[in-house]
């Protein structure tokens, strides 16, 4: 069985006046006893992603995952892994990214996202990117984009989920994405928090205006326009103490986001704390 390993390499530059020392991943194929070191992809990796560790282990991760599908294609099984690069087609890369989604949504699973999926085959584009601009022999047709898989098409998230024998409504893809989102961790700020915040403004014009906006759900733009007077439909909006001290709110009409009115509500502890500071 054909497998794609990675392993970190180091070693001197060859320079007598001040050999470097060089620190990059390589690929290795495996068949039984048989290891192959990969020489375009290694150089590629030397090339590229020497000058970091964790760059270079990512892009030796994902072009190693990605020659592990090709092996898995019939027309690859008579190519030597060595000559994997110029035999690779946009065909294959769009391919990777469909297959990488169907195993997600075969397992009900929020990872990777699409937006992953599509990140990791832009790395791996680029090497065969890199390969072009080094006039190394390639099949990927360079500046076109129809090695990305587009997800957004109905026919082909319908291909996906009849192929992952897993039903999601009718848009699996989405929805496994939306889980992913939800699932990342929001934390609010906390009333300590605020407190403290409000503490260290060096004016205090800023605090109040911080206080109104929770109140209010102002914008910063909104924020920095409200009136001391109001006009038009505003008119009413008044300092507090010249207002209708029973009311518990007052609707106030603001043009802003999309250029497009919207009604806000202020709560009359708002115009008062505003009156007051």
């Amino acid at each position: 069985m054909l497998t794609f390993e990675i392993m970190p390499l180091k070693y001197r530059g060859l320079s007598e006046i001040n050999p470097t020392a060089i620190e990059h991943y390589i690929i290795i194929a495996e068949e039984g006893s048989k290891r192959t070191l990969l020489s375009i992809p290694n150089i590629y990796l030397y090339y590229k992603t020497r000058s970091s560790a964790q760059t270079s282990k990512r892009y030796a991760t994902l072009i190693a995952a990605f020659y592990r599908f090709l092996s898995s294609i019939h027309r690859f099984k008579s190519i030597a892994p060595g000559d994997y690069h110029a035999h690779v087609t946009d065909k294959e890369i769009r391919q990777w990214q469909i297959f990488r989604q169907q195993s997600r949504v075969h397992r009900n699973s929020t990872h990777p996202t699409s937006e992953t999926i599509f990140s990791d085959a832009c790395v791996v584009y680029y090497f065969f990117k890199w390969l072009f601009e080094q006039n190394i022999p390639t099949g990927v047709k360079i500046h076109l984009k129809i090695w990305v898989a587009n997800f957004k098409d109905r026919r082909l998230l319908n291909y996906i989920a009849q192929k992952a024998r897993f039903a999601l409504d009718t848009d699996p893809i989405r929805v496994l994405d939306k889980q992913a989102r939800q699932k990342k961790a929001i934390h609010l700020i906390k009333h300590s928090e605020i407190e403290t915040l409000l503490s260290v403004y060096p004016d205090k014009v800023y605090a109040v205006l911080f206080n109104f906006a929770l109140a209010t759900a102002m914008r910063p733009m909104e924020l920095v326009k409200f009136p001391y007077s109001g006009t038009g439909k505003n008119r009413h909006i008044l300092p507090y103490r010249e207002m209708d001290n029973e009311a518990k709110s007052f609707k106030y009409e603001v043009y802003g986001k999309g250029n497009k009115y919207r009604d806000i509500i202020i709560p009359s502890y708002a115009l008062e704390l505003l009156d007051n500071e």
